[in-house]
């Protein structure tokens, strides 16, 4: 029995170390719960605003870094047609959890960079708002009394006077770029709810605490 044992003993999973905890008077301890609504609210206004007021500019800073840098990150892939409220619904309310900058991007878009065009349809042109096309650019101008303005015109080929007046249009990126693209500013935009629910409940002690003045030897 005593050698049964012994080889049952020696067998057996060893239990895993226990873990140290801080003391609850240490800084590292987390803090009591509570519910910042404020700091979530300006976190959708700016990234990392919120962790900031909660005294962790480091953290702040950090998720600011991350979010508007993943953004605009993918406005560099995909143009600034990337965000857009009209011709991409859907995404567009994705990227709306960024914050102001989204909707500052799409108001870009559709104000400065999309004019209109008249297509051929089964019955009759008509006319459509939409980005340019290779070839295209935008007209601030009226030329007639007939269309809407700004809009799309092709460019003028070399010798041709250029009398154009808008800048030149912003052609919509398309296949696998447009698709990183909106990949892009769409995670962004889920990083920053993350970001916004951390900051709503946060229990991290003020970095002042930790690494300041306030952190004990």
């Amino acid at each position: 029995m005593s050698d049964a044992a012994s080889e049952a003993a020696s067998t057996a999973t060893p239990s895993p170390p226990p873990q140290a905890k801080p003391e609850p008077g240490s800084p590292f301890a987390p803090g009591p719960e509570r519910f910042h609504p404020i700091a979530g609210g300006v976190t959708w206004v700016l990234p990392g605003l919120g962790h900031v007021l909660l005294g962790q500019p480091r953290r702040g800073a950090a998720i600011a870094f991350g979010v508007l840098g993943l953004f605009f990150g993918g406005l560099l892939v995909g143009g600034i047609d990337t965000v857009d409220s009209r011709e991409d619904r859907l995404w567009f309310y994705v990227h709306a959890l960024t914050g102001p900058v989204a909707f500052g991007a799409d108001w870009l878009n559709q104000n400065r960079h999309k004019a209109w065009a008249q297509e051929v349809g089964p019955m009759r042109a008509v006319e459509v708002f939409r980005s340019a096309h290779a070839g295209e650019v935008r007209v601030n101008e009226p030329q007639n009394g007939r269309m809407p303005w700004p809009t799309l015109q092709q460019r003028p080929q070399w010798g041709d006077p250029d009398q154009f007046t808008g800048p030149r249009g912003a052609s919509k990126s398309i296949g696998k770029v447009n698709e990183v693209a909106l990949l892009m500013c769409a995670l962004a935009g889920m990083m920053n709810v993350v970001a916004l629910l951390d900051a709503v409940f946060n229990r991290r002690r003020p970095e002042s605490q930790l690494y300041g003045k306030g952190a004990r030897a």
